[in-house]
């Protein structure tokens, strides 16, 4: 939105505010910038820590400002940023953080004490805007100090009448009439939904009778009384159904139990919720305090959500009363106006909402700092019932992000629509990564594979889920927990600093996208009724399903209450609100995201205020940085008529349409059946450029069809390779990423003209790597090692480089044969009691005071050690056979390596390969450290250690924390253990 921009819909004083000041908003580091080439290759190996992921910093128990401090410091020296703390309630049955304790002088010692931690390391430490979640409360003292801004939703109770007839009317909000045209068939009670101990579950209590559907005649809609109790008489001719809204109260899906509709709600939290930072830190807000982090996957109220300010905003847009099309919500009329009424009453519910949402953002904006979301992505209909448009609530936000749970960062869907507001606004993109994954989720492969994932997605900002402040981690549901006692600690600076690079790379240029994908929400909206509008229906927040008014504060809640009502219930149930034919739009948009992810062809999502500012031009549709070749359509049933008129202009320009299903019928502006739309669908479905697809769009991508066309295509070795395509200061920057656990070796075409070198994440290294040019793209030979991810860059200003020139693949991964010496022990184990992590359920360790010897290698199982998460140490000796030269040019570089130029990075002449390793390996040789690896391969340049004749080499492995909790994991080194020679 545009500073300055002011929309008056309120009473009196009150405003909704778009825009606070008519400023610019300051810098922040949540914005992307020009950069040039130079510079990005100048500052790759060593980003700013900016880049690097931060920690969800959980602050869970009562606070001691100095272990605030020493876990700071051991965050940092990991190469983490702190991260944001987030005030919150106790998972294991332990002392919560005090409320009273948020935002008090403790806190803010132990927040400086933190702060002066991270800044010393050269990381940032920002906060979490609330306690606990959803954001707005301020710890419930938002509703303690007004006690009248507590959510409100409206009931509907019919009353069917035959003409003529007065008909006594009950108390109510307001009471609208309309003659009915028809009865539809009745809807059945849904079950009641039973809990463990086989009860009736909360929701269940209260439930009203399902609404009974009717098809009715809009323009007879009236407005007939409010208030008290009151009779009316009914027109002469007819059937009539009168239609009595009340008022009712529930906390909604994410249990805030606050009107996030009304405009007084933002003031009163900033008031009470970030001004105490400005106050404690102000010099340091847009510094060492980049952002903040909102917890608030969404819910702006439940089912038909009440405020007088969507009253008086919807009044201003769209000229009408909002209560007298309130009953096209639940039914139908002939004419078709219940799509247009549903869609103006969900886009001013999302405009009350994202301004509420963006206000913080907006707070933030103003000191220089960037304020991230996360919001619920997961399905169109979740979007619908809690958030509205999702599109225009990221929008509000200076860093758009998304909640990603689990392992859901391996699919692209729950990023692809985030990632779109992101490139459309040039901003940077958050994803906070592995909630609730759990340690069975949680080991060095899975975060490198969650790393290439989100990179691959666009991700340029990692926040990872999490470290609590309370160590005791038995029964908590929302790890895994990722600090030190995990054994493969000390190695997570690997981590971070690959995603460092990776994330500083996306977080400049754009996405280089061929593909228009059309958000469908507007059909979703249309087609909502009774099932997302009647409280009938619930969700699973454990409250009865409709609630009296509160006579009093509710402000006063225990915590364990709190817990109950949160959003760690979800998924919510607002799936099942839904038609089946809402599902099936949902199901083929997600469908053609995973086929175009799948096929590597770049595309972005477009809603229809983006749609809106794409020109058409020579038969492409562009805005800025972006130029679309081909539009996707999921099936629709509506669309804006200024939408689809650009839609159909594209396809006649000689645009491609490639349509999923159904074409819209109706539209926003005039409702179903609008022979507008209806003439534009018959005449784009008749153009050349023009292909149905209701199967979707994989079989049509495997024919590599004009306008659905990857830019990297493989010649040979072809296998799952995630990509991303980027265009950077006039190059292309190709992500590419091979998430198996086997190497492959390729050749990919690359449709685009130039040099080409390979950005490395794991060291910082940038090198040429040869290419062959051809009228159709250049030629590249690639290696990719087990979970390699790393930057392709095409220079379209150089030429390509020569045939001669020499390039050091990203690892060796030589076969078994070609190894000249194999490692067969006998093996000397022992485990130091000085770098064992900390744990909870530590084992005894006693038998293992000594050092022993094993002829072979195994499971630390094996031993004895099923419950034993840590680290141990394997010796063994080998002796440099006779006829192997050894060259002790420093690095080991020899004069046939020297032709990679300035570059000149050594190829290593001598590598140790551990084998498989479950979980991380550090080796010495000769006393001297060769180096660390926490996932595949496991392969050591031992170079400069080796030395003729026996050679001493120690193996440090750790595994995983789930040992020490019962989950039986792989552990040790497991080989075989072989030494490689790249002298020929």
């Amino acid at each position: 939105m545009n500073a300055g921009r002011l929309i008056q819909v309120g009473i009196g004083c009150l405003s909704l505010v778009v825009s606070l000041s008519s400023a610019q908003p300051l810098s922040n580091w949540g914005q992307r910038k020009a950069v040039t080439l130079e510079t990005l290759r100048q500052n790759f190996v060593q980003p700013d820590m900016i880049y690097a992921p931060f920690v969800f910093w959980f602050w869970d128990q009562p606070l001691d400002p100095a272990k605030a401090a020493d876990m700071a410091r051991e965050i940092a020296a990991q190469r983490f940023n702190p991260g944001y703390t987030h005030a919150r309630m106790n998972m294991v049955g332990l002392p919560d953080l005090p409320r009273e304790q948020w935002l008090s002088p403790v806190w803010f010692e132990a927040f400086g004490k933190a702060l002066m931690e991270a800044q010393k390391a050269g990381t940032y430490l920002g906060f979490v805007d609330e306690y606990w979640w959803p954001s707005f409360r301020a710890a419930d003292r938002v509703l303690k100090e007004n006690p009248d801004l507590y959510a409100r939703s409206l009931q509907c109770h019919t009353l069917d009448c035959t003409a003529g007839k007065t008909v006594e009317i009950g108390p109510s909000f307001f009471t609208v009439a309309a003659r009915v045209e028809k009865f539809l068939p009745p809807v059945a009670e849904p079950p009641i939904k039973m809990d463990s101990q086989n009860q009736p579950e909360p929701q269940s209590i209260n439930r009203p009778k399902p609404h009974q559907p009717a098809i009715i005649q809009s323009q007879t809609l009236r407005l007939i009384g409010s208030g008290n109790a009151f009779t009316w008489q009914l027109p002469a001719e007819g059937n009539w159904r009168v239609y009595r809204f009340t008022q009712y109260y529930h906390p909604g899906a994410d249990g805030g139990r606050l009107n996030y509709l009304d405009e007084r709600v933002a003031p009163a939290f900033h008031r009470l919720a970030l001004e105490p930072y400005a106050q404690q830190f102000g010099d340091r807000l847009g510094h060492s305090i980049p952002g903040a982090f909102v917890d608030n996957e969404g819910s702006y109220g439940y089912k038909i959500a009440w405020s007088e300010t969507l009253d008086h905003h919807y009044r201003e847009k769209f000229a009408r009363d909002i209560r007298l099309w309130m009953p096209l919500l639940l039914d139908e009329d002939d004419e078709g106006v219940y799509a247009k009424a549903r869609w103006e009453w969900f886009d001013a519910v999302s405009d009350v909402y994202s301004q509420t949402l963006g206000s913080t953002s907006r707070w933030l904006d103003a000191r220089g700092m960037y304020c991230i979301s996360n919001l619920w992505e997961e399905t169109l209909m979740w979007q619908a019932a809690a958030v509205g448009d999702f599109f225009k609530a990221q929008r509000g936000y200076s860093m758009p992000g998304t909640d990603c749970l689990a392992l859901n960062a391996l699919d692209p869907h729950d990023f692809m629509e985030t990632r779109s507001v992101t490139d459309f606004e040039n901003r940077r993109f958050m994803s906070e990564i592995m909630g609730a994954a759990g340690f069975w989720g949680y080991n060095p492969i899975t975060i490198k594979q969650v790393a290439n994932s989100i990179t691959t997605w666009g991700v340029s900002h990692v926040v990872a889920h999490g470290i609590f402040m309370t160590r005791k981690l038995d029964g908590n549901p929302w790890l895994p927990d990722w600090f030190d006692g995990n054994p493969f600690w000390p190695w997570m600076n690997q981590w971070t600093d690959f995603v460092r690079r990776a994330s500083y790379i996306n977080s400049h240029g754009h996405i280089a996208a061929d593909v228009l994908l059309v958000n469908p929400m507007d059909s979703v909206w249309v087609l909502s009724g009774p099932g997302m509008f009647d409280p009938a229906f619930p969700d699973r927040v454990p409250v009865p399903a409709v609630m009296d008014l509160p006579d009093k504060s509710i402000a006063d809640f225990a915590n364990e209450e709190l817990k109950r009502q949160s959003s760690w219930w979800c998924p919510p149930r607002m799936d099942e609100w839904f038609s089946e034919q809402v599902h099936k739009i949902n199901a083929a948009y997600s469908q053609a995201m995973t086929d175009l992810t799948s096929g590597r062809i770049e595309y972005l999502v477009a809603d229809r205020h983006y749609l809106r500012k794409l020109n058409q031009q020579s038969g492409m549709l562009v805005a800025g940085d972006h130029g679309f070749h081909a539009v996707v359509l999921p099936p629709m049933v509506v669309l804006p008529v200024d939408v689809a008129e650009k839609i159909v202009g594209f396809a006649r320009a000689g645009g491609r349409v490639f349509s999923l299903g159904e074409l819209p019928s109706g539209s926003t502006d005039n409702g179903m059946n609008d022979p507008k739309i209806k003439t534009l669908m018959n005449e784009l479905a008749g153009l050349p450029g023009f292909q149905n697809c209701p199967k979707g769009l994989k079989s049509i991508i495997e024919k590599k069809p004009e306008g659905l066309f990857s830019t990297v295509q493989f010649e040979s070795g072809g296998f799952g390779m995630l990509m991303q395509h980027r265009r950077i200061d006039g190059r292309d920057f190709f992500w590419l990423a091979n998430n198996t656990g086997q190497p492959h070796n390729s050749k990919l075409r690359l449709y685009r003209w130039g040099s080409v070198s390979l950005w490395d994440c794991e060291t910082g290294q940038i090198r040429p790597i040869e290419s062959q040019q051809t009228n159709s793209g250049l030629l590249v030979d690639l290696k990719f090692g087990p979970y390699d991810g790393f930057w392709l860059v095409v220079d379209l200003k150089e030429k390509s480089n020569s045939k001669n020139q020499k390039a050091k693949l990203q690892t060796i991964n030589q076969n078994e044969q070609d190894a000249f010496l194999r490692l067969d022990g006998p093996w000397t184990i022992r485990i130091d009691p000085t770098t064992q992590p900390k744990l909870e359920h530590p084992v005894d360790l006693s038998v293992w005071v000594r050092e022993r010897t094993e002829p072979i290698l195994q499971d630390w199982g094996q031993w004895g050690l099923g419950k034993f998460s840590g680290l141990m140490d394997y010796e063994t000796e080998f002796t440099m056979p006779n006829n192997v030269r050894i060259n002790k040019k420093g690095t080991g570089t020899t004069s046939e390596h020297d032709e990679l130029g300035s570059e000149n990075i050594p190829v290593p002449l001598f590598v140790l390969d551990l084998g498989k390793v479950r979980h991380c390996a550090e080796v010495w040789v000769n006393g001297q450290s060769c180096g660390k690896r926490l996932w595949p391969p496991f392969e050591f340049d031992i170079t400069s250690a080796v030395k003729p004749g026996p050679n001493r080499v120690r193996v440090r492995v750790g595994n995983l924390i789930n040992n020490s909790y019962g989950q039986s994991a792989e552990s040790g080194l497991f080989g075989p253990v072989v030494l490689r020679s790249n002298i020929k």
